[in-house]
Order: C-alpha cells, then structure tokens, then sequence
C-alpha cells in the first residue's frame, strides 16, 4: 500500500513546480497580461495565455499561431504544440480571443434606418423618406427617385419602420455622410468608417480605410485589421454579387419570399465560382424559415378572420332553417375557412401554398415556439363553443318546482327554445367579435 503522506508530498510538489514554471514563463514577458483584457490588452501571437477548455480544464502555454477555426497553442507541461478548435474552448475566452484577433464580422450587420412606409388602396406600399407635400401627391424619397404618391391612392396614416438604409439613399449619398464624421488622424476613426462602409456594402472604399488605420499606427489592432483587409479585398473583387445577394434580403423583408427564393437558388448557376456560394446557401435557408413563420401566424390570423365572417353571413341569411344554419356551421365551415384562407395566401404570400399546409398549420398553431395572440371570449361565447353538455357539467340537477315546470314542456318545444338560445347567442358573439375586430384594427 502507497504511504497516503508520500503521495500527497508528491502532488504538492508537482503542483508547485507547474505554478513555478508558470510563473517564470509568464515572468519573462511582464507587460503581456495572461488574459484577455480591455481595449489595451496586447494578445498576440507568443503572447503566454491560460487557455481555458469547454470541459472545464486549462492549459498553460503560449499562443502559437491561429485562423479562424483553430487557435495553435504551445504547451507549457510537454512543450508540445496542439490546434484547438475554438468551439473546444470556454465559450466567454473563446469570444473573447475572436473578436480580439477579427475573426467576429460586424459589418455583416445591415446599416438600418426609419423611413415612412405608406399602404396604397388595392395592394402594395411605397417605403422611403416623405420629403415635400403637393396638393394631390407626397413627394417620397428612395435610392432610385424621389416618387410622386398620389394622396388619393394612400390608404390611411403613414407609418415609421425600421428598413435597409439602401433602400433610402444610394451607396455614395451614405458614404459621404460616413465621411463627414472622419477624423483622417485617428486610426479608430478610420476603422470606424471602414466598418461603416462593409454596412453599406461599399467594400472599396472599406479597404481604403482599413489600410490608412494600419499605416497611420502599425500597433494598433493588427490582427483585427489584416483580417478585414483580406475580407473586404474579397469583398470588393465580388461586389456585383454582393449586390446581389443584398436584393435577396430586400425581398424577402418586404415579404417576397417566393422572389427572394428563385434569387438564391440562381445565384451557383450564375456565379458558379464565387467565394460568396455558401452565403446565397444560407440566404435561401433564411428565406425559407421566414416564409414558414409568415405562414403560420397569417394562417392563424386568417382563419380567426374568416371563421368570423362566415358566421356573420350565415347568421343574417334568411332563407335556411336554423337547423340548417346549425348543421352548415358544424359540418361544412371548417372546408369554406379552409378555401378561403388557402386562397388569400396565395395572393399574399406564396402561390404555392397548398391546403393541406394550411391545416397543418392551424392544427400546430403555438407548438413550434411562436407566439399565438390571445383572443377574448364572454361565459355566453364559451357556453355555445363548449356546448351544453360541457358547459353544464358539474352543475347540480334541478329539482323541486323548476324539474315539475320543465317536465311539463312539451319536448318539441324544449328542443326549439334550444334551438332559439343558440341562435340568439351567436348572433351576439358575431357581433361582439366584430366590434373588437375593429377596435383592433
């Protein structure tokens, strides 16, 4: 049996050395801190880090290199070089170390601005900056005109939403606005700018800036900025299919899924070798999971809608019978919703729209993690969808004079009193439904 003390001696010892070690590796570059740090934490290549590990280990080492899949370490304990994948890391040291060494893209991040968004009578709508007001049109500023709208053909107040700032102003109107706030001396000014410009896609001029913040302190960011340069010249080689794939995003935030989706497909058959081929990937994936969300909560909207409507119509016919209306609503509503709904997406959305998707949809309407509106209902509302046997349920019997007073009813005309109650109870959920639709509208 080992001696329990020997071993523990032992332990300590080994891990006194690795601290000593440690330490005097760490000792020999004093002004390198061993962890990320603030904006002027120099970590680079060489530098002596304490690499934390997803499994919660760490390894003492030095910094020996690295892309933007794995990070090349230099161990301390063996001397030995390993490649870690960055997903192998602690999540916080690894997002750290990314956006330390310029592999995290902020000028992915789309510029967006407010503009006015006016609905037009008959479909459609015209997004832009108001800028001047006639008699009969409003004078609304895009990137390709300033459009005169017809104040007659305007369906109710305009609107402010948030929109790609190239649907506004052209490329160089932005960067000339970019440029107003440069300050030339400052090499964060100038990333700034180039950053702002990847946000606009003008990648020319974001290599321009890239390389006068490296030339004006060759100290500053480094390897942030080698990675944006060589990402912009990319950029800049393929602006034309930038320009490209941006017209996919505008379609589909301006609900054109279908339009959106014929563009992306197209895009390896029209640029066959682009470096850009896995980005029209991922737009396509995008626009097929906008599409989805749009369709399942317009099927949930306009089902509501629709089922309202048929009700109101059948409820104010004249000609059927009540048992008629009744016998319509329980067995044939649901295929009428089911048309009208279908069809109205196909207008809307997508022509493609099938109706066995529809049901699918209002079938899994608030299992697939998106929100369903809550919609109100009165005790009278709720007796007539539950129905009489539901709604009763727990209910004690009736008893003594009011038993003897219903016993005496003719059955006939118990069942049409029914009948009436029903009728005249939908009547008023139809109407109630109707006045909180147009509150809410």
């Amino acid at each position: 049996m080992k001696n329990p003390i020997l071993h523990l001696g032992l332990l300590v010892s080994a891990s006194l050395a690795s601290l000593l070690t440690a330490a005097a590796l760490f000792a020999q570059t004093p002004a390198e801190p061993a962890a990320v740090g603030g904006e002027d934490a120099k970590i680079e290549v060489g530098s002596p880090l304490m690499l934390r590990l997803f499994d919660g280990s760490i390894l003492w080492g030095k910094i020996a290199g690295h892309d933007a899949e794995v990070l090349e370490f230099a161990r301390l304990d063996n001397g030995g070089r390993v490649r870690v994948p960055w997903a192998r890391l602690d999540p916080s040291q690894a997002d750290q170390l990314l956006e330390r060494f310029g592999y995290v893209d902020h000028s992915s991040e789309e510029l967006m601005i407010e503009a006015d968004r006016l609905e037009l009578s008959g479909g459609g709508d015209v997004i832009g900056l108001i800028v001047n007001r006639t008699e009969d049109d409003l004078l609304v500023k895009t990137a390709k005109a300033v459009v005169p709208v017809p104040k007659a053909r305007i369906r109710g107040a305009s609107t402010r939403v948030q929109v790609p700032a190239l649907e506004v102003y052209t490329r160089e109107e932005l960067y000339q606005q970019g440029l107003s706030q440069l300050d030339p001396k400052s090499p964060q000014s100038q990333l700034d700018l180039a950053v702002y410009c990847e946000k606009i896609l003008d990648s020319a001029h974001a290599v321009e800036h890239y390389q006068a913040a490296a030339a004006l302190d060759p100290s500053f960011k480094p390897a942030e900025l080698k990675v944006a340069i060589e990402r912009a010249r990319t950029r800049a080689q393929n602006q034309a299919q930038l320009d490209y794939l941006h017209e996919v995003d505008v379609l589909k935030k301006r609900g054109r899924y279908d339009e959106a989706l014929a563009r992306a497909e197209a895009f390896t058959e029209l640029f066959p070798e682009s470096p850009l081929r896995a980005d029209a990937a991922k737009k396509k994936q995008q626009v097929l999971k906008e599409r989805e969300l749009a369709l399942r909560k317009e099927v949930v909207n306009l089902w509501h809608s629709w089922a309202g409507r048929f009700a109101h119509d059948v409820a104010r016919q004249a000609e059927p019978s009540l048992d008629a209306a009744i016998a319509w609503i329980d067995d044939g509503m649901s295929e009428a919703v089911l048309a009208a709904v279908t069809d109205e997406l196909r207008r809307r959305v997508s022509p493609s729209v099938e109706p066995d998707l529809v049901r699918r949809y209002w079938t899994e309407r608030g299992q697939k993690g998106e929100t369903v509106k809550a919609r109100n209902a009165t005790y009278g509302q709720g007796t007539w969808l539950l129905g009489e046997d539901e709604a009763r349920a727990g209910l004690e019997p009736e008893t003594g004079e009011g038993q003897k007073a219903q016993g005496g009813k003719d059955s006939e005309r118990a069942r049409l009193d029914e009948r009436i109650k029903r009728y005249l109870a939908n009547q008023a959920a139809v109407k109630r439904s109707k006045v909180n639709a147009d509150d809410e509208g």
